[in-house]
């Protein structure tokens, strides 16, 4: 084995064992310079991360507080309102609304009951008139004005001719 040791050495392996021990402890040493770099990237990207994340909940934070201060001014209007209603129905409580709703119940009824009677009446008034107008359409009706003027042209004509004597005659024709 110490001929091949000598051999060794006399080849100039002995330098190129050295020259790639000096590259191994240089790649090494890159290696654990890489490496370093690498924990300090992933503990800055962590770092971000967490940041981010922290950012995401401060805006989701301020976006409910901002929802939240909204409806808090929705409840005091509607708050306002439902006070001033309740003021308008306390003047007008319940009992006050059901009898104010009764009297408008009978006003109702009322009304119904002297509709339907001037309805009746209505139809009364139209059936007469119905009988009148076949009783003015009859003979004895239709041909009344004439009698009536032939009838009055007599009464005058003859009022005209009457003739009043000494002896107290009077003629009418």
């Amino acid at each position: 084995m110490s001929d091949t040791i000598v051999e060794y050495v006399a080849q100039g392996k002995e330098k190129e064992l050295k020259r790639a021990q000096m590259q191994l402890d240089s790649v090494v040493q890159k290696l654990a310079s890489l490496e370093q770099d690498k924990q300090d990237v992933e503990a800055n990207v962590s770092k971000l991360n967490k940041q981010i994340a922290s950012a995401q909940v401060l805006e989701r934070e301020i976006a409910d507080n901002i929802l939240l201060k909204e409806r808090e001014a929705e409840v005091k209007e509607l708050t306002v309102e439902i006070n001033s209603l309740k003021t308008r129905l306390g003047r007008s409580n319940q009992g006050n609304i059901r009898r104010q709703q009764k009297e408008l119940e009978d006003s109702k009824a009322a009304l119904v009951r002297e509709r339907t009677q001037l309805e009746t009446r209505r139809a009364s008034y139209q059936e007469e008139v119905r009988r009148i107008q076949r009783e003015l359409s009859s003979d004895t009706y239709r041909e009344a004005g004439g009698k009536y003027q032939s009838q009055h042209i007599k009464s005058k004509v003859g009022m005209a001719f009457t003739v009043t004597s000494d002896e107290g005659f009077g003629f009418r024709l």
